[in-house]
């Protein structure tokens, strides 16, 4: 039997790569084998994440926690999509502020 708390992160990844999935599904994307296999495994990460760093403050609370989980993994990559486009404009902006000096 697994330790409670490796129970704990495994169940935050997991129902966060099943939100994902399930946003996924509500997009408007191309479903292939590498979109579900992204989605999951993003938005699980996401949720794994939030689970570790977390955990100490939600010990007493664990269903909330994994409820975070859930809302992490169902927001999860439009929150990574919106991350990755404010570093592109941010490099684009040094970049350019570089050139100038």
């Amino acid at each position: 039997m697994l330790d409670p708390d490796v129970q704990l992160f495994a169940t935050a990844f997991g129902v966060s790569g099943l939100g994902g999935l399930a946003a996924l599904l509500r997009s408007s994307q191309k479903v292939t084998r590498k979109s579900v296999a992204t989605y999951t495994l993003n938005t699980g990460a996401v949720g794994l994440a939030i689970a570790l760093i977390w955990y100490t403050q939600f010990r007493d609370n664990l269903q909330l926690l994994v409820g975070l989980c859930v809302v992490a993994g169902l927001s999860g990559m439009a929150s990574v999509d919106f991350l990755l486009e404010a570093t592109k404009r941010f490099s684009r902006v040094m970049t350019k502020e570089q050139t100038k000096e």
